[in-house]
């Protein structure tokens, strides 16, 4: 039986996901020219269907987290039942549309389409139910003891599931939508237009978009383990990358547009790949950067209201164990003679002894209680973060004028002292910046 808040989780999934086809089947192109109007736009495509499909996708996969598909009675029929609904609602949509602006000349191909919309809602609750309910089981993984490696119970960061399955829970049913639409296109593509088929294409492009985008955020989850395992490498990489890019792209070995780039030598050519790729290195480890600082303050937040245990003084322990390694050596019962063969050495003692492993791995051990922290965070606490995270990011555009301070604010400026400047001859320049207010 279900409990009444995951009870309202999946009918609030529910609704979202049969608004988001009934826009489908509302925004698909006839014969009819499309009217020049927003909603059937790429925008209103994204705000009335890919967002609430995205919103669908996490309330789906946060219910599955809670319990509900497992104690949903006969859960795999029901979600066949409302996927096929929705997928027929559609297509019903769409086939009164298409009848309207072409005629009843295309009933019977639409006829058609209905019976392939049953199949790939029929497709696409098999592979959300196989996808949600086959992942590895859902507990917050305990706090890393700082003696499993020599007790011979080394933690692993494969340990973590639930952080995993943030990262890859709302785009593996994102893929089941692909792969529902990607049969519902090909089993129509005998009978349906190009113009229809090019619309599926242009809608999955943004539908993986989002699939990928959701991947590369939520990934940062990740980014503190990153950074515990090689705090040296990756914070010299994130420093240096950004100064990089700047002494780069002050070279004049890199090519200001197109045709200067045609011209570059090897040695600019390598400078203008490595100059594009410092950026992103160095906002990636910005980002893991945050996400370590989020998660300090998490445990000191989790820690004041007894959520966690607070992580005990053990640096001296630590500090000891860094600079040991054990091996194991074990003795046969039986003593082994050597054979015939071989010259006789009297009786010997065979030995099992294996090589030298660590006593501790401290970068693995920062890295999973960061995962610790982050997988036993409520899930109120981290709708109130994501949230105030998302007011801030607003209240932020609103303030302060992105374009102000881009690279081609930049650019006007120079260009306005390159020439305008020039020909000034009465400019009272600033001491300092050089230019004329």
């Amino acid at each position: 039986m279900l409990q009444p808040g995951l009870a309202v989780s999946l009918f609030a999934a529910i609704a979202l996901f049969y608004w988001s086809l009934a826009f489908v089947g509302f925004a698909r192109p006839t014969a009819r020219p499309t009217p020049k109007k927003w909603v059937y736009g790429n925008g209103a495509f994204q705000f009335f269907c890919l967002l609430p499909l995205c919103i669908f996708a996490v309330t789906l996969v946060i219910a599955h987290a809670q319990g509900a598909l497992i104690a949903w009675e006969h859960a795999l029929l029901k979600m066949i039942g409302l996927a096929v609904v929705g997928s027929v609602l559609s297509s019903l949509i769409y086939t009164l549309r298409k009848i309207r602006h072409e005629g009843a000349s295309v009933l019977k191909k639409q006829i058609g389409e209905l019976v392939v919309a049953v199949a790939s809602g029929t497709l696409f609750a098999l592979l959300v139910y196989l996808f949600l309910t086959h992942f590895p089981k859902l507990e917050p993984m305990p706090q890393a003891n700082i003696l499993g490696w020599v007790n011979g119970q080394v933690p692993m960061l494969t340990d973590s599931t639930v952080a995993s399955y943030i990262v890859f829970g709302v785009p593996l049913v994102i893929l089941a939508l692909l792969l529902q639409a990607t049969v519902f296109v090909g089993g129509t593509g005998r009978f349906n237009d190009d113009f229809d088929r090019e619309w599926w294409g242009r809608a999955a492009a943004w539908v993986i978009i989002a699939g990928i985008g959701w991947i590369v955020i939520t990934a940062v989850v990740y980014g503190p383990v990153g950074i515990y395992y090689a705090p040296r490498t990756i914070g010299a990489i994130g420093g240096i990358s950004g100064l990089f890019a700047v002494a780069v792209g002050r070279s004049s070995k890199t090519g200001a547009n197109d045709k200067q780039k045609q011209g570059e030598s090897t040695t600019g050519g390598v400078s203008s790949i490595l100059a594009a790729l410092a950026t992103p290195i160095f906002v990636l480890v910005l980002l893991a950067a945050l996400s370590l600082g989020t998660t300090l303050a998490l445990r000191v937040c989790l820690e004041q209201r007894g959520i966690i245990v607070p992580r005990p003084d053990q640096h001296l322990e630590v500090a000891f164990l860094k600079r040991a390694s054990w091996t194991y050596e074990g003795k046969v019962a039986t003593p082994q003679v050597a054979p015939k063969r071989v010259a006789d050495l009297g009786p010997n003692e065979q030995k099992l002894k294996t090589i030298e492993h660590p006593a501790i791995e401290a970068d693995k051990l920062d890295g999973l209680d960061h995962l610790y922290v982050v997988e036993n965070t409520p899930l109120g606490t981290s709708a109130v973060l994501v949230l105030t995270a998302i007011l801030f990011a607003i209240l932020a555009s609103w303030l302060i004028g992105v374009n102000r301070f881009s690279v081609h604010a930049l650019y006007r400026d120079r260009i306005i002292r390159g020439y305008l400047a020039a020909s000034n001859t009465s400019r009272k320049a600033n001491p300092v910046t050089g230019f004329d207010p």
